[in-house]
C-alpha cells in the first residue's frame, strides 16, 4: 500500500521544487539535486515495493545531496 502512496507524493514534492526556479549562486548543485531526485523517483517507479521498504536505493543519492546543501527533513 505504501508504494501507491509513496511515488505520487514525490512526484509533486519534485514538481514543487522544480516550480521554484534555481538560485543564480547554485545553479550547478540545485540541478544535480533535481536530476538526482528526479531519478530517485523513476527508480522507486521501476521498484515500488522496495522504495516503500527502504528509499535509499531510490533517493540516497537526491538524500545526501539535499544534506550536503543544507536542506532539512521535514
Amino acid at each position: 500500500m505504501g508504494e501507491r502512496l509513496l511515488i505520487p507524493v514525490m512526484r509533486k514534492e519534485f514538481e514543487e521544487l522544480r516550480g521554484l526556479g534555481i538560485p543564480d549562486e547554485s545553479q550547478r548543485r540545485t540541478r544535480a539535486l533535481l536530476t538526482a531526485f528526479g531519478e530517485g523517483i523513476e527508480a522507486a517507479e521501476a521498484h515500488p515495493e522496495r522504495a516503500a521498504h527502504d528509499g535509499t536505493e531510490a533517493f540516497g543519492k537526491s538524500s545526501r545531496l539535499a544534506d550536503e546543501y543544507g536542506l532539512e527533513r521535514c
